[in-house]
């Protein structure tokens, strides 16, 4: 009896999926379906039994409510028990792995499809599904959670107005949810959140306001303390290219904006994925988003073997480079907000900007938020068009290298007196000497001699260093 007491009280602080789904999914197999089989029920009636007996008789009346039992009160706990279990399995959704015909989309969801929605979304946490873990894409009106992260597919879920609304869902947020496959729809539906942000949902029933208390602030994210300098984070670097020049030319501290303005022929796809690998080795942010579109299959490959972590355009016929892009800039700030660093560098501002104000929505991303989380933005882009977005939205950003293209010589020159940086506030005072002197280098030798003694020195530390006069061998 004692053994049995302690198993209940173990479960009193633990969810329903934990202790029923997430105990059955430990025995199978990876790869598997995560959902319920009706196989499952010997099990899943043994894992919600001390769930239930942890729950106080009130507790246990609530949940039959929810999940349509008549007059609840009636019976006593045992007895109510024993309903309740059978009414949830019956609730269950069975089956194996289901093709979806089409994506989801909120368009074609009428009020009766809604409807049906919203009542298997007031059973609540009872209803299984499939679990899935994905980012949200939407607004107050609905939106789609895509398991694929940015790209999608079929296996993404639709999410009704309802849900969103009922948690405050923001598109960028990243869902631990459970969905269904509506037969009628011929696409996948969200039923319920367990997390979002890695905050649980069920956190939120306990913080309902009462008449004590009218007004309850919702928990807070877990804040990760600031991550090594304010500096981009290339500076520990030992590679040589574009990450020492912009430390040297065009510094950027985190959270600000930053542009890459070329003139001439360059291979953007390439300088990218070297930035984006070495801000990723860096140790300075929690993650790196890289966006190449996706029109040459052949500069993907070439891409991906540099870093293979980018995004690019998938096959959904509702995703474009525009689309991909306003998508990682939510889910880069929903990061932010949540305490996390996050790097996003973008190919090219024109292919991803139908309109000057996508382009000004790409250079705002970039912040410091509140919780001691950044977003900072790094964007290429080429000036030789007098249409492009450059010259609309270049004063939203802190800082800019300019570059000449020079294939036939070189791969670039730096055109130092048209790179401009806001970020003399965060200099040292060994950072302030370094800088007079490569501007005093530039105004007596030219931009390339300036260059070259970066070049030279083999990283931007090593730089300051020489330039103070402490120069190493």
């Amino acid at each position: 009896m004692a053994k049995r007491s302690a198993a209940v009280k173990a479960y009193t602080q633990i969810s329903f999926r934990d202790c029923t789904i997430n105990g059955i999914l430990k025995d199978r197999e990876s790869g598997k379906q995560k959902r319920l089989k009706k196989g499952d029920e010997d099990k899943f009636r043994k894992l919600s039994r001390y769930y239930f007996e942890s729950r106080s008789i009130g507790e246990n009346r609530d949940d039959g409510r929810r999940i349509g039992i008549d007059s609840p009160c009636a019976y006593p706990k045992a007895e109510l028990i024993d309903k309740i279990m059978d009414t949830v399995w019956g609730l269950q959704y069975f089956g194996e792995h289901v093709d979806a015909v089409v994506e989801p989309s909120i368009d074609r969801i009428n009020e009766d499809a809604e409807l049906d929605i919203l009542e298997v979304f007031g059973r609540g946490k009872f209803v299984i599904g499939e679990l899935v873990t994905g980012i949200f894409d939407g607004d107050e009106c609905g939106g789609v959670l895509h398991v694929d992260k940015f790209n999608g597919n079929a296996r993404d879920a639709a999410v009704i107005r309802g849900i969103v609304n009922s948690y405050g869902l923001k598109s960028g947020d990243i869902l631990s949810a459970r969905m269904h496959y509506d037969k009628k729809l011929s696409f996948f539906c969200v039923h319920y959140v367990d997390e979002i942000n890695g905050v649980k949902t069920e956190t939120f029933e306990k913080l309902k306001p009462t008449k004590k208390n009218p007004y309850v602030e919702p928990p807070a994210p877990v804040v990760k303390p600031r991550i090594g300098a304010v500096r981009f984070g290339f500076s520990g670097s030992t590679r040589l290219g574009l990450a020492a020049h912009i430390d040297a030319f065009s510094p950027v501290l985190m959270g600000q904006a930053a542009l890459v303005s070329a003139s001439g022929k360059m291979d953007f796809a390439d300088k990218a994925a070297s930035l984006a690998k070495i801000a990723e080795g860096s140790g300075t942010f929690d993650e790196t988003l890289l966006y190449i579109t996706g029109e040459n299959e052949e500069t993907i490959k070439k891409t991906k073997k540099i870093f293979p972590g980018l995004t690019t355009i998938g096959k959904s016929i509702h995703d474009n480079d525009r689309v991909m892009v306003r998508r990682m800039c939510d889910y880069a700030v929903r990061r932010a907000e949540c305490g996390q660093h996050i790097m996003l560098i973008v190919e090219d501002l024109d292919a991803v900007s139908e309109t000057a104000c996508d382009a000004a929505r790409l250079l705002e991303s970039a912040r410091r938020t509140e919780t001691g989380g950044s977003v900072t933005v790094v964007v290429f882009a080429d000036i030789d068009s007098t249409l492009s977005k450059y010259y609309i939205v270049r004063r939203l950003a802190s800082a800019e290298l300019r570059v000449v293209s020079c294939p036939f010589f070189s791969d670039y020159v730096v055109d130092a007196l048209n790179c401009s940086s806001d970020a003399a506030e965060a200099f040292t005072e060994e950072e302030k000497l370094a800088d007079e002197a490569l501007k005093k280098t530039v105004r007596e030798n030219g931009s390339e001699a300036a260059m070259k003694v970066v070049d030279d020195c083999g990283s931007y530390p090593k730089f300051v260093k020489y330039a103070c006069g402490n120069k190493e061998n």
